[in-house]
């Protein structure tokens, strides 16, 4: 079984609340919104008041309808980035966030150099639900993205669009550096107020 303690509890009430914030602050109603993220009106309530979760899918777009976006964090305070950093041929909004969250999830076990099947274990789910997590194949729930970041020392967090976009673009401009890693970017201008809890749209 997921093991959901109450540190990805409450982070993840985190990001439902600021979500809900940055819609009452910006003045965006829930039907309107609801038309962004692509559900029924009353969808965006049901979320808000967490009496239904959303899916992952669903988050990343919600997120985007507020001009935010789901990154991955580091243990070292760095924000992690999918290889590569762009849209592949054939390949949709949607998958590309998913690839953000589960990309840098799957190098960050190989580093700890962790199997499929025992870092399963420590989730609580089967090796092959990895597989398919990492591969995007089958996207974890909402809240099982957050336990998935914690076990390997990382969290996710909530940032504005433009500045997941400016960070990047200096990701792709320092590539050629050799003492630079191409899909890792401090966080030093991280906005005040966000959640360790990833944006186009």
């Amino acid at each position: 079984m997921l093991q959901v303690d109450e540190a990805a509890k409450h982070a993840f009430m985190q990001v439902i609340g600021e979500l809900r914030a940055l819609r009452r602050d910006a003045r965006i109603s829930q039907t309107a919104l609801s038309s962004r993220v692509g559900v029924r009106g009353g969808t965006i309530s049901e979320w808000e008041n967490l009496r239904l979760d959303p899916t992952l899918v669903h988050l990343t777009r919600w997120s985007g309808g507020l001009d935010r976006c789901l990154v991955v964090v580091g243990p070292d305070g760095k924000v992690l980035l999918p290889e590569p950093l762009w849209l592949l041929p054939g390949e949709t909004g949607d998958s590309f966030e998913l690839r953000r969250l589960a990309g840098p999830l799957k190098r960050r076990r190989q580093a700890l150099k962790l199997n499929q099947k025992t870092f399963g274990r420590l989730v609580g789910v089967s090796g092959s639900a990895i597989s398919y997590w990492e591969l995007s194949v089958i996207p974890p729930r909402s809240v099982a993205q957050i336990v998935w970041a914690q076990k390997l020392g990382c969290s996710i967090a909530l940032w504005p669009k433009d500045l997941v976009l400016r960070e990047t673009i200096r990701a792709l401009t320092e590539e050629w550096r050799p003492d630079s890693h191409p899909c890792q970017v401090a966080v030093r201008d991280r906005p005040q107020g966000t959640v360790p809890y990833r944006a186009r749209g």
